[in-house]
């Protein structure tokens, strides 16, 4: 965990520079409720040819490479196809972990609301957001600049500033964006242990104890104690020694490991996402909109951080309601008719 805070933006210039392979999803929803989906990564041989969906393919999942041109380069494609019986029955294969850690995980959220002559259903798929630790908002440390700098590397939005003020603006959003990830670990780190004090009946860590803590973990990112030490120290703050015997046997090493990897090695993958719906859409935030056609781009940085949701929003029309209307329609005027040439 030493010199954390000094790699984190070193590997962050890494992942912008070094591309993964794209990914395209597909969904198509039909008419009669079925499902189907198509995921393609492509790149070159080496990416694909390794590349590992984040679902497991040998669930009833079609699997075939093929390649394509693209400005004289050939780009390799590796092709996953399913159909599903339903939109329910599709969310489970890609919404099955407790966090997506270095692949996707997207949870498809539907609801159908019929209101006689319309249904209205309203489809999202949002990928969350890899960084484990939800303890924060991270929109509540950095601006919409800083978010399009630092995660998306847009460099558009500092280029009105002199050479002075882009490093003062550029190191201002460090200190932020370093904020944000070392309060979530160490607010993460406090959790765990009150996780276990709660089921073992010990006292849980108060306010005061929690900011010294917070004093303990900082200058181990910055090239000063490592975790073991910083766990110890920890024992000697509580007054306690099961927290040192926690680490030893090996309560926080999923902890570690998400610091180490998941919280900054993040491929700089693009995605490009398409669905298609069987009716009139009424609400989305696509980026491109075609008919029945809806369709998104961004990359992996816009849900390092924070859920990215898809949402798409659809109408269709119930026929059946509309003939039971008219012929409910046409039996009253039937008899309000045959009633008053009765009463003449």
């Amino acid at each position: 965990m030493k010199r954390f805070r000094y790699i984190l933006f070193g590997f962050m210039l890494l992942i912008n520079s070094c591309g993964g392979p794209e990914i395209r999803f597909f969904t198509r929803i039909n008419d009669d409720g079925t499902v189907f989906k198509r995921v393609v990564a492509v790149g070159d041989s080496s990416q694909i040819y390794r590349y590992q969906f984040s679902f497991d393919i040998s669930d009833g999942w079609d699997l075939s490479f093929t390649k394509e041109i693209k400005d004289a380069d050939t780009l390799f494609c590796a092709i996953a196809e399913k159909t599903f019986s339903s939109i329910e029955a599709s969310t489970v294969s890609f919404s099955h972990q407790v966090d997506s850690g270095q692949k996707e995980n997207i949870k498809i959220d539907y609801v159908k609301k019929f209101r006689w002559f319309f249904t209205f259903h309203e489809y999202t798929e949002t990928f969350m957001q890899r960084f484990p630790y939800r303890h924060y908002n991270i929109n509540d440390f950095l601006n919409n600049d800083e978010r399009a700098y630092f995660l998306a590397d847009d460099t558009t939005v500092i280029s009105h500033l002199n050479k002075v003020e882009k490093t003062e603006w550029i190191e201002n959003g460090e200190q932020k964006f370093w904020k944000y990830i070392f309060k979530s670990i160490t607010k993460e780190y406090v959790r765990l242990i009150d996780s276990f004090a709660i089921q073992n009946g010990y006292n849980t860590i108060n306010e005061n104890q929690a900011l010294m803590i917070d004093e303990l973990l900082y200058p181990s990112f910055d090239n000063g104690p490592d975790f073991k030490e910083v766990v110890s120290m920890t024992d000697s703050l509580l007054k306690v020694k099961w927290v040192s015997e926690l680490y030893s046997n090996g309560y926080f090493n999923q902890f570690e490991d998400d610091i180490d990897n998941r919280t900054i090695l993040l491929g700089s993958n693009n995605y490009n996402i398409e669905i298609e719906l069987p009716g009139f859409i009424y609400q989305t935030n696509a980026m491109q909109e075609d008919k029945q056609s809806l369709k998104w781009q961004f990359r992996s940085s816009d849900f390092q951080y924070c859920d990215k949701v898809l949402i798409a929003y659809y109408r269709t029309v119930n026929w059946w309601a509309f003939i039971i209307t008219f012929i409910i329609i046409a039996i009253l005027l039937w008899k309000g008719f045959g009633y008053k040439k009765k009463m003449t």
